[in-house]
């Protein structure tokens, strides 16, 4: 998933898997987890990078200058 970094809109996304998912929920979860994190470091210019696993996915979230892949 390619994501606007300041909006969370969804830019473009590329399923690897065949199960049917909501890309808005899913950007609007990420969204959530990263204004949750850099609340709680007190830093919102931190460069983000984190992995997580929720069921049986592992999602991975890197930052860019304006995008964010996840």
């Amino acid at each position: 998933m390619l994501i606007h970094k300041e909006s969370g809109l969804l830019l473009y996304h590329h399923s690897v898997n065949a199960l049917d998912t909501d890309d808005t929920l899913i950007t609007g979860f990420l969204q959530a987890i990263i204004m949750f994190s850099k609340g709680i470091s007190g830093d919102e210019n931190a460069s983000e990078s984190l992995d997580f696993t929720h069921e049986n996915f592992n999602i991975m979230i890197q930052d860019g200058e304006k995008i964010r892949v996840a």
